[in-house]
């Protein structure tokens, strides 16, 4: 994990706890707070049987990939429901100052420094 993870998520759910339960976003979240040790020798085994081309495992008795139901068997999260459009096809909020055709990354940073 990353250090200073824990303490960044308990400070910015303080601010976005909210926005993230209407994105169904806390769940997901939350879980990367796990403490799941790491397995060479499963992800070395689990590899061996992966297909890039078919992005599923391929064992004697047929292909096997991933679905929703072992999502949620995995990781409880809710895999039904409404979409949530995180309104796609809207205009973004932010623009970023251009001179010519260069973007200019610290005018940027000024504009929106404590947003969000």
């Amino acid at each position: 994990m990353t250090k200073g993870w824990r303490d960044w998520f308990r400070r910015v759910l303080d601010k976005k706890g909210e926005d993230w339960e209407v994105y169904d976003l806390t769940q997901c979240l939350t879980l990367s707070l796990s403490r799941m040790e790491r397995n060479d020798s499963l992800l070395i085994a689990t590899s061996y049987f992966w297909s890039n081309t078919l992005n599923a495992f391929i064992f004697g008795h047929g292909p096997m990939t991933i679905t929703l139901a072992d999502v949620y068997m995995l990781t409880g999260l809710r895999i039904t429901g409404p979409m949530q459009p995180y309104e796609l096809l809207g205009a973004g909020l932010k623009k970023l100052a251009k001179i010519s055709d260069c973007i200019v990354w610290a005018s940027y940073i000024q504009n929106h420094i404590g947003n969000e």
